[in-house]
């Protein structure tokens, strides 16, 4: 899992009040096809603040994961 601090504008930025307690974040997360239901009901119910800011969560299909140091395609317990 990534977790990289995103900067933004969103729909309703206010340029004059910075939320101390609130910094936007990009979240990747890779898993087997069978566990991303799960996983993005997961994240939904945790990062849902019903505040037009919230952002999307996009779900992609990977064709492949490879080890770097085997060269070899990653298993399924390792995603």
């Amino acid at each position: 899992m990534s977790v990289t601090p995103m900067q933004g504008f969103g729909e309703h930025k206010d340029f004059f009040h910075e939320d101390p307690l609130t910094r936007p974040v990009r979240v990747e997360r890779f898993t087997a096809d069978h566990r991303s239901t799960a996983l993005v009901d997961a994240i939904v119910q945790t990062a849902r603040t019903g505040e037009a800011s919230d952002g999307p969560v996009a779900v992609l299909p990977v064709t492949g994961v490879f080890r770097i140091q085997s060269k070899k395609p990653a298993g399924a317990a390792e995603l």
